[in-house]
């Protein structure tokens, strides 16, 4: 998995997106523009993000919806 072990959701600059595991955003960014991820269930296989209680389901998907909108834009045209 790409998160490393965190013992606390501490607060940071880097909101957490799945408190259950403790996955922050940079880590689901990771999965996203660096491993491919895809889907919430490759966030998940990737990171543990989702794995939990499901409630962070909504916030993964949006940010792979945000993912996809940056990389489109940076599409030459």
């Amino acid at each position: 998995m790409l998160s490393e072990t965190i013992t606390s959701c501490s607060p940071s600059s880097d909101k957490v997106i799945c408190r259950c595991l403790c996955v922050r955003e940079s880590t689901v960014a990771e999965a996203i523009d660096l491993y491919g991820a895809q889907t919430w269930r490759d966030v998940r296989r990737l990171t543990g993000a989702g794995d939990g209680c499901n409630s962070c389901h909504c916030a993964i998907k949006d940010l792979l919806l945000r993912k996809r909108a940056e990389a489109s834009c940076m599409v030459p045209q």
